[in-house]
């Protein structure tokens, strides 16, 4: 059976120009100097700022995965959970498959489930770390904690609007591509690796993984996406938000093994 191996998030050179839209763009591309510092500053500011980043101690994200965008039938809900300073986990929950997470602890990685021989790895191609990982990209804001490098590597239209494409290097040498809306700075699109390989084995292959971040609701007080579209090889998944809670309390036991 094949599985999901470590996810390693590893640069394809071509995807700075993957959106397709580069020929269809009428507008002029900016004209202003910038740097990944200047981007990533611009970001946090459209975020609400660096402190209401920093003093965010809590967030409660719930909503469905699906198939098709906007439709009652769907795969089963979603949880992300993060609680400050280093500890998230995102849960999958499906009646037939139990509960499915992922996440870190005080900044150490684990995963469990409900029903261990029914587990979900993935949907349409995407593993469970890369839906948690794209939802804890959102609140980012602290990028010297895990990232030794990150550059600007790219000026390219995504869905007609021109973006600034950073790629960001792990501290374990890993690699991905962000893109910034270039006029609102908010995260528009993440293009990672997806390393697969037969269970118990290294992994052996890997595919590109591309979250479109779209739909932004402020209501809990800090931008956050309404819609993840995620695509690859295998098709598309659309995540759909459907309440985001801050700063309420959240059990310690949520981020430790307990099933």
């Amino acid at each position: 059976m094949l599985r999901p191996g470590s996810l390693a998030w590893l640069l394809c050179p071509l995807m700075c120009f993957h959106s397709g839209a580069a020929f269809a763009q009428k507008s002029p591309p900016p004209s202003e100097k910038i740097s990944a510092a200047e981007v990533l500053k611009r970001h946090t500011a459209a975020m609400g700022g660096e402190d209401a980043l920093r003093n965010l101690q809590t967030l409660q994200v719930q909503g469905d995965l699906a198939w098709r965008p906007s439709t009652s039938r769907t795969f089963g809900d979603m949880h992300f959970y993060y609680k400050a300073p280093n500890r998230d986990v995102f849960r999958l929950d499906s009646a037939a498959h139990g509960i499915t997470a992922i996440g870190h602890s005080d900044g150490k990685p684990f995963e469990e489930s409900t029903k261990p021989a029914e587990r979900v790895e993935w949907l349409s191609g995407v593993a469970i770390g890369a839906m948690e990982m794209s939802c804890l990209a959102t609140i980012e804001w602290a990028y010297e904690q895990n990232y030794t490098h990150i550059e600007l590597v790219a000026v390219t239209p995504i869905d007609g609007q021109w973006t600034y494409g950073l790629r960001f290097t792990s501290k374990y040498g890993d690699q991905q591509l962000r893109f910034y809306d270039a006029s609102s700075f908010r995260l528009v699109r993440m293009v990672m690796q997806q390393r697969i390989g037969l269970e118990g084995k290294p992994a052996d292959s890997a595919y590109s993984v591309e979250t479109t971040f779209s739909d932004y609701d402020t209501s809990s007080g800090i931008p956050f996406p309404g819609r993840f579209t995620m695509k690859d090889v295998h098709g598309i998944l659309y995540m759909e938000i459907k309440k985001v809670r801050r700063d309420e309390h959240l059990e310690d036991s949520l981020f430790t093994k307990t099933f």
